[in-house]
């Protein structure tokens, strides 16, 4: 294996060895855009394209299988900060600072409806930075939502989980984005390492860490789903 060098590419990353490719993997590639929707003054002195840049990174590191297989790739980010969508017209930015808990129906019926490519884009998975509420914690709160959305996923997450990364939210939501439903983890505690789809939901444990990669079946799903969504975003 000497003489060996990676070659990054759109679609595809190469092994080339003395002018031989002794490996060959190629991995279907999504592109990103993040748009803050919060007008949160912490959020926004917090969370810039650096920011978001390493949470991509983080995302193309976890999302694989319990063995450590590449399922796909997400691609550096078109990143928009609120002032940037200030003047759009779409119902969507009113999600960044809702003071009432957003319902899935709602958000995908505000989605669906824009056509400001600055807020959606047609092209990208979007993924929009809210500061979410709940009637315990208000602002406090910290949630995330991912949808496949006929195949033209979404995700919206807290500010604040951003900035935490704790289980694994972006990866978490995103799995939804792909298809995957949550995972129950009888007796979990915090502490327990989990699957990125893990959920106290259930209510038989917490959803632990979330530090454990996909399972055969949650990555067969995701590559059915990949090539569906990728075939949509072309289009």
């Amino acid at each position: 294996m000497k003489n060996c060098r990676w070659i990054p590419g759109l679609i595809s990353i190469f092994l080339l060895c003395s002018g031989s490719a002794f490996a060959q993997k190629e991995y279907l590639t999504f592109p990103v855009q993040v748009v803050m929707l919060t007008q949160s003054k912490k959020a926004l002195e917090q969370i810039d394209e650096r920011r978001i840049l390493a949470s991509i990174e983080q995302l193309n590191a976890n999302f694989r299988t319990l063995e450590g297989e590449v399922l796909v790739k997400f691609s550096p980010v078109v990143f928009r900060r609120r002032a940037d969508v200030q003047d759009s017209r779409c119902a969507l930015l009113k999600l960044g600072d809702l003071d009432a808990p957003y319902h899935g129906e709602t958000v995908a019926r505000w989605v669906n409806e824009c056509n400001d490519e600055a807020v959606k884009s047609r092209s990208h998975i979007n993924v929009y930075i809210v500061d979410s509420y709940s009637a315990e914690r208000g602002f406090a709160h910290q949630d995330g939502h991912g949808r496949r959305n006929s195949n033209r996923p979404y995700v919206l997450l807290d500010w604040e989980r951003v900035i935490s990364g704790y289980q694994s939210p972006l990866e978490h939501e995103m799995g939804h984005a792909f298809g995957l439903g949550h995972v129950c983890e009888p007796g979990a505690t915090v502490k327990t390492s989990t699957n990125i789809m893990a959920s106290a939901d259930c209510k038989k444990g917490s959803g632990g860490l979330r530090d454990l990669g996909f399972t055969a079946d949650q990555a067969d799903t995701i590559r059915k789903y990949a090539e569906l969504i990728h075939k949509k975003l072309q289009q």
